[in-house]
């Protein structure tokens, strides 16, 4: 009796910490990312003003429609993460209130993106209205030329 009362906290640890690692291991791409709305003015530099094209200072900004208004994702994606160095295409996948299905949005990453340290991927125009829509799930995945997953990270309720 004795031995199984010891067994038995050692068990409830060891099955505490094994959970906790897969919650880490699972969560740490989706923890990264961050999903913020933005205003047609929150893009506009002064620099604008002058050159008539939008400054994006280190981040690399890839939209859905022309507009700048809508939805958007942050992902790092920092020099020091080599594997997203050689990503060609993101897919962000997208489940709204209003509709249960999944939308998809293909980007194409443009040669220059390697020196930017994060990347928008916003859902704007007439493809989100923050007013009529609320985000429910989000996956996005980057790949590289021969389609090899460099990332795959998902909101928590995607999987269920």
């Amino acid at each position: 009796m004795s031995k199984s009362r010891r067994l038995l906290p050692v068990i409830l640890l060891t099955s505490f910490i094994i959970g906790c690692n897969n919650l880490i291991l699972l969560g740490v791409d989706a923890s990264m990312i961050r999903i913020r709305h933005h205003s047609e003015d929150d893009f506009t530099r002064i620099r604008e003003f002058f050159t008539g094209d939008e400054f994006t200072g280190n981040k690399l900004i890839l939209r859905s429609t022309d507009k700048r208004k809508g939805l958007y994702l942050y992902i790092p994606i920092e020099s020091k993460n080599d594997s997203l160095q050689n990503a060609q295409i993101v897919e962000l996948s997208i489940i709204d209130s209003r509709n249960p299905f999944p939308r998809k949005f293909q980007f194409a990453m443009p040669p220059n993106f390697k020196k930017k340290k994060s990347l928008l991927l916003g859902i704007t125009g007439k493809d989100w209205n923050e007013k009529v829509m609320d985000l429910i799930a989000w996956k996005v995945v980057i790949t590289d030329s021969l389609k090899k997953n460099l990332l795959v990270s998902q909101s928590f309720l995607w999987s269920h």
